[in-house]
């Protein structure tokens, strides 16, 4: 017992069983009931009342519970030691059971971080509002607008914090559920008129009713399936895009020097630094670069045809590099970059392990590698990511030439 208590007890302000009930708990909550037990001269029973009210329940904790059999906050120890105590099972240090729960939780966010985009605690007073994802019903989105929400980063799974759920994991979970209301909107209105629409007038491909879940694809806007544009996502596509113009600029000295005129007509040549310059003029001659515009001077005139293109080379190349993405895209897109030269899925291992499996699902719909794997797919995404990610790699009968993930397009 603390002191408190303790001198509460001798100066008979508290009973025995009041003292007992109290050693139970952590100081600061001694402190605060204490002086309430002797204003309000609460009975014993009303105290035991009081604390199993605020108690944890040890059978629901969802953390493990070995550190809590000899714990002098665990109800089951206090019955044997003192004569009042509350109902076995149950743990009077809230503090940390609600630490060691919320350990567990974040520990099963971290394990659901490679399976969703995202993933949320849900606790008691949360504004975050949630929809269940649903293909059918009346507030299902569709069959091939459920595949297409898989990659939205807005899609996910919530981890419950609540007492009566706690660590209960609800997945395929939208947190945008304006958005959602939206798409169960769509759904039904490509449905109604699809059914309306005489057998004649349908076009191509569209049947004139709606088959449960969408599946007829009736809709007038089809779901675009694609991968969202995550930052992660948009850095690995500027860098492509980079690497790949550097490539081809790299082998056309008529074409790398008209770009660099463009560039610096437009004010862009200040992206280009100078100690990049120098980097390359040393590699280029082997000799170190001057500080002066008089030798800059001598030196280039001194180079011969080749290295001055080849020095004009690497002046576009580090203009590609320091140039903003807005006029990167335009240059893409001038350039014509056709993206199939440099991009494979099997030589982009590091572009599917930045993904969560739920993103490489709407990227194996895209290619249409769930459509080879058959019955074989819902086994292949079952297994761990890095599982996923090799068999993804190594597809049999899959054709990985010229296909590149829409998201990575200028």
């Amino acid at each position: 017992m603390q002191p408190g208590c303790s001198g509460a007890l001798n100066e008979r302000q508290i009973q025995l069983g009041h003292a007992e009930l109290l050693a139970t708990l952590a100081k600061d909550k001694q402190d605060k009931l204490l002086p309430v037990i002797i204003t309000e001269k609460k009975s014993v029973t009303e105290l035991k009342k009081t604390i199993e009210a605020a108690a944890c329940s040890l059978e629901a904790a969802i953390f493990d519970k070995t550190d809590c059999a000899a714990c002098p906050h665990n109800s089951s120890l206090q019955t044997e030691m003192f004569g009042e105590a509350i109902a076995t099972g149950n743990c009077t240090n809230k503090a940390c059971y609600t630490e060691k729960s919320d350990r567990k939780l974040e520990g099963i966010v971290y394990g659901l971080k490679e399976e969703f985009p995202i993933v949320r605690i849900i606790r008691t007073g949360d504004n975050h509002t949630r929809i269940q994802l649903k293909v059918d019903g009346s507030t299902g989105v569709g069959e091939e607008q459920a595949k297409a929400c898989h990659a939205c980063q807005s899609f996910g799974a919530a981890v419950s914090g609540l007492p009566d759920s706690m660590g209960k994991v609800y997945s395929g979970q939208c947190f945008d559920t304006a958005c959602n209301q939206k798409k169960v909107a769509a759904r039904i209105k490509a449905e109604r008129d699809a059914a309306k629409e005489p057998a004649g007038k349908q076009t191509a491909g569209k049947p004139a009713t709606a088959t449960k879940g969408d599946k007829s694809s009736a809709a007038a806007d089809k779901p675009v399936t694609s991968i969202s544009e995550s930052e992660k996502v948009k850095q690995y596509r500027t860098e492509l895009w980079r690497k790949a113009l550097r490539k081809e600029v790299a082998q056309n000295a008529e074409q790398a020097n008209a770009y660099l005129l463009s560039i610096a007509l437009n004010g862009l040549s200040r992206n280009i630094g100078g100690d990049v310059m120098s980097k390359f003029f040393e590699k280029l001659t082997e000799q170190k670069g001057s500080s002066t515009l008089q030798g800059c001077l001598t030196a280039v005139h001194a180079m011969d045809t080749g290295r001055r293109q080849q020095l004009t080379i690497g002046m576009t190349v580090a203009a590609i590099d320091g140039m903003d993405v807005s006029n990167l895209k335009e240059l893409c897109r001038y350039h014509k970059l056709d993206l199939r030269n440099h991009w494979n899925l099997q030589k982009s291992q590091d572009f599917l392990e930045m993904l969560t499996k739920s993103e490489m699902k709407v990227l194996a719909d895209e290619f249409g590698i769930r459509k080879v794997l058959g019955d074989g797919f819902a086994k292949l995404f079952g297994k761990s990511k890095p599982e996923v990610v090799a068999g993804l790699l190594a597809v049999n009968g899959f054709d990985y030439s010229g296909k590149v993930p829409k998201v990575l397009g200028y």
